[in-house]
């Protein structure tokens, strides 16, 4: 999973990712966009963002595919893939850290390995001069494998990466802690990245029964023709930072330097300012260069995700 360099940068590469029914993708070479879009999906094909069928999902997509070789790149849910910072001596060797890290997944999270697929590097912050920082990244076999038989002969899945893993690469300019907000209609996501590597996950789900003890309703964006339900601001700004204040708590709030919204779910060109008034935080979109393909602001908030992860798969 942790395999930054093994794609060709002359070749297109297709990001893809799940977020609950809906797929999304971004057709990249190199920094340009020429091709992005999403479909919702029926239930037995994915539900929760995991792919549920890849027989039913491999005809959906055949038709955006068609044109087009390359290589896929695949970011998965954090509710999928779990990330696990594990504090080892130093002075481990091989043999060693694949045990430590055996152990933790057999006797800490209680699963099989045979059923697992994970990975793990070593980061470079340290607490002291005895201890060593691993991240390691699990998922279960089920969540993965099914992705091979969707995209055909002309593309080849080269790099499977969490999300949590983008995140916390996505800004290096930005060496100190920040968080990454995504909205969307039934769930906000977060992560916060502590400035050690690891990108910590909340996340919280909304219905509408929620929304109507709240007073609230959910609204429907028409743009272009193509309807978006969408939160209302009112309640995002409320949930956002009533769930960034008992996340993260007064002393994490302090040490944030800035937070960086995307997601379908609400209108980021009102929410970026109410939510900076309301945290005290700059708010920004999760990129604020403009990028060849996208058109519209919707475009970064929708799909950025995709794009940081089609750029870092080519570092």
């Amino acid at each position: 999973m942790f395999n930054w360099r093994i794609f060709d940068k002359k070749r297109t590469i297709l990001a893809v990712q799940l977020i609950d029914s809906d797929l999304r993708y971004v057709f990249c070479q190199g920094a340009r966009v020429f091709h992005s879009g999403s479909m919702t999906l029926p239930t037995d094909v994915v539900a929760g963002g995991r792919l549920l069928s890849a027989e039913g999902l491999a005809p959906l997509v055949a038709p955006c595919l068609k044109g087009y070789a390359g290589q896929v790149a695949v970011m998965l849910s954090s509710d999928v893939v779990h990330a696990h910072m594990l504090t080892l001596p130093n002075g481990l060797n091989q043999e060693e850290l694949d045990y430590q890290v055996a152990r933790h997944i057999t006797q800490t999270l209680g699963l099989s390995m045979s059923d697992v697929y994970y990975d793990w590097s070593r980061l470079g912050f340290k607490k002291t001069a005895a201890e060593q920082n691993v991240l390691l990244a699990v998922a279960r076999q089920s969540d993965i494998a099914p992705y091979a038989h969707v995209f055909g002969e002309n593309w080849r899945i080269r790099w499977v990466s969490p999300e949590s893993f983008v995140w916390a690469n996505a800004f290096p300019e930005n060496k100190s802690p920040y968080v990454v907000l995504r909205v969307e209609y039934a769930q906000l996501s977060m992560w916060h990245v502590d400035g050690t590597g690891q990108a910590h996950y909340f996340s919280r789900r909304f219905d509408a029964n929620m929304m109507a003890q709240a007073g609230f309703v959910y609204q429907t964006d028409v743009n272009g023709g193509a309807a978006a339900v969408r939160l209302p601001l009112r309640f995002v700004i409320e949930e956002v930072s009533s769930a960034m204040m008992r996340w993260l708590g007064g002393d994490g709030l302090r040490h944030v330097s800035a937070v960086y919204g995307l997601g379908g779910g609400v209108d980021w060109s009102l929410a970026r300012a109410q939510l900076q008034q309301r945290l005290g935080l700059p708010v920004r979109a999760v990129t604020e260069t403009k990028i060849v393909g996208f058109d519209k602001d919707d475009d970064v908030d929708c799909f950025g995700g995709l794009w940081h992860l089609t750029q870092q798969v080519q570092s």
